[in-house]
């Protein structure tokens, strides 16, 4: 069992047993079906918040329902630290919920699916951080300099050759 904090501070636990894994299941009417983490669900609950919150509610609504707190407040009380945090635990526990079925198969995946995440989000920084970032941003500056400076000489253009009043036109300008 893990144990996460929303922005509040109250704790939420994440114990996935059969009874909890059926539950979601069923309250998701299908769609979260955690006996079975191919890499398409895997892979989507480990980089889509949406989704991912989603589940985190199927999981911890029994207890929300104790503390009298429905999805939108719950929702209110997590914040992006504790959306991160609560996934990453979430894979730690899924990832033992299959090795103590002993189905090394299925662990395997979630264990994947949570190490790609990491290595990702790990590159994406880096990437982030790197020189080529400052390349990129000088040069998409100089297209945007490039793209404003045709538009306006091409404005300037359209205005010098627009004709002028004539002697004897009348104008209610």
């Amino acid at each position: 069992m893990r144990s996460f904090t929303d922005k509040s501070d109250q704790t939420w636990q994440i114990d996935l047993t059969v009874g909890a894994v059926m539950r979601v299941k069923s309250s998701s009417e299908g769609r979260f079906n955690l006996f079975d983490p191919g890499p398409k669900m895997a892979d989507e609950l480990a980089t889509d918040e949406g989704t991912f919150w989603e589940l985190l509610w199927h999981l911890i609504e029994p207890q929300a329902r104790e503390r009298k707190i429905d999805a939108e407040a719950f929702g209110k009380a997590m914040a992006a630290d504790c959306l991160h945090n609560a996934r990453r635990l979430l894979f730690e526990e899924w990832t033992d919920f299959f090795r103590q079925l002993h189905r090394p198969d299925k662990q395997t995946v979630v264990e994947k699916a949570a190490k790609y995440l990491a290595k990702a989000m790990e590159l994406t920084v880096a990437k982030l951080s790197s020189p080529e970032m400052n390349e990129l941003d000088l040069m998409v500056e100089r297209k945007m300099q490039a793209s404003l400076n045709e538009s306006f000489g091409k404005l300037r253009a359209s205005l010098e050759s627009t004709p002028g009043l004539t002697p004897g036109d009348s104008s209610t300008s």
